[in-house]
C-alpha cells in the first residue's frame, strides 16, 4: 500500500474507515452504511469515492455493473500522518493532557493497554518541557 502524504477531509476520513475494514466493496455498500450512519445520499458518497481516487487514496475496478472500491494508502500511514499533523497544532506542554483524555475518552482493548503500559515503563520523563508556541527570540 502506499504511504499516505496528503490531506484528507473528516468526511473522506469516513469512508476510508468504512473500505479499510471492508477491504473492498461497492459504492452501494459504502452509500448504505453511511445514510444509516450520518443520514448521507448516495450522491453525496459517490462525490467523495470520486475524490478519493482522484487523491490516490482508493483504486476501482469494475465487476459485471458495479464499481468494487480498495484501499491503497494503508490506515496505519495514514494515522500516522494525521497524528503528526494534530500534533504539529498542540503546545509541546499539553501534550500529557491530550494523551490523558485520548485514552480516558475512549475503550481499549488488553493489547492496546499492554502496548501503553510498555511504551511508558520505556519512556524516559522530561521535566522541562520547553513550550513550542511563542519563538525564544520573543
Amino acid at each position: 500500500m502506499r504511504i499516505c502524504n496528503c490531506n484528507i477531509t473528516d468526511a473522506e476520513l469516513e469512508v476510508m474507515n468504512i473500505l479499510w475494514e471492508k477491504d473492498s466493496t461497492t459504492s452501494r455498500e459504502v452509500s448504505s452504511i453511511l445514510e444509516k450512519k450520518k443520514g448521507w445520499k448516495n450522491t453525496t458518497v459517490k462525490t467523495l469515492l470520486s475524490r478519493l481516487v482522484e487523491k490516490e487514496f482508493l483504486e476501482t475496478e469494475k465487476i459485471s455493473n458495479y464499481f468494487v472500491y480498495s484501499p491503497i494508502v494503508s490506515q496505519e500511514s495514514t494515522l500516522e500522518y494525521l497524528t503528526r499533523n494534530f500534533n504539529s497544532n498542540i503546545c509541546s506542554k499539553s501534550v500529557g493532557d491530550v494523551i490523558f483524555q485520548l485514552i480516558a475518552d475512549n475503550d481499549l482493548s488488553s493489547k492496546d493497554i499492554a502496548k501503553l503500559e510498555k511504551l511508558l515503563e520505556e519512556k524516559a520523563p522530561n521535566d522541562n518541557i520547553q513550550c513550542n508556541c511563542i519563538p525564544e527570540d520573543h
